[in-house]
């Protein structure tokens, strides 16, 4: 195993994610924190600081912007702006202000669309939510089964976004393919969510 720099207690580890700018670098999120490895995870280091939900179920590395990290946690989503060194809560949208700290909503699953820089979603125990400000703020997407746990982002002349549920799959796609304005359309093997600017 390549856990050189991991603590001896960190057995579980929910998500490996690659800077596909610079490969040499990736990215674990474990039940005790996040780890960064920059030697194609020879060694790691624990890079946690601001990281309060140390419980970290999915991470995410913008690919426009790789020094934007994300961790999905348990208790909301955290954003790094410089690597995975530091850490602050990005729930704007998603819980209430004050129960940022509080391990009150579990975030599953990042995906990015690969088209329009800082356009990102993801997939919570509460819903489907979407930013296009690079996490700054989100947008409750209304998806029928709101536990969500996977999410893909599919582009083209027709963008479609694609969410896993505990009761299902739902699709959705950009009628216009302009990724602004997105109406729901209804697919016959899967129900469909609303993607668009309410």
């Amino acid at each position: 195993m390549i856990n050189a720099g991991m603590r001896d207690y960190v057995s579980v580890v929910n998500a490996v994610v690659i800077d596909q700018k610079n490969p040499h670098i990736l990215y674990a999120g474990t039940t005790m924190g996040s780890y960064k490895s920059v030697d194609n995870g020879v060694m790691w280091e624990r890079i946690s600081t601001g990281l309060n939900s140390v419980f970290v179920v999915c991470m995410a590395v913008d690919p426009q912007n790789p020094s934007r990290v994300y961790a999905g946690t348990s208790g909301g989503v955290y954003k790094s702006t410089d690597g995975g060194h530091r850490w602050t809560p990005s729930n704007n949208g998603i819980i209430e202000r004050e129960r940022e700290h509080a391990m009150a909503l579990g975030v599953n699953a990042f995906a990015f669309d690969p088209v329009t820089p800082g356009r990102l979603f993801t997939a919570t125990a509460q819903g489907l939510y979407e930013s296009r400000d690079g996490g700054e703020r989100w947008i409750d997407r209304k998806i029928p089964d709101p536990f969500v746990l996977s999410v893909a982002v599919r582009p083209g002349t027709q963008t479609s976004l694609y969410a896993g549920t505990n009761r299902g799959l739902y699709v959705s796609r950009d009628e216009e393919g302009g990724g602004k304005s997105l109406a729901s359309r209804r697919s016959e093997r899967s129900p469909s969510i609303r993607t668009g600017p309410r």
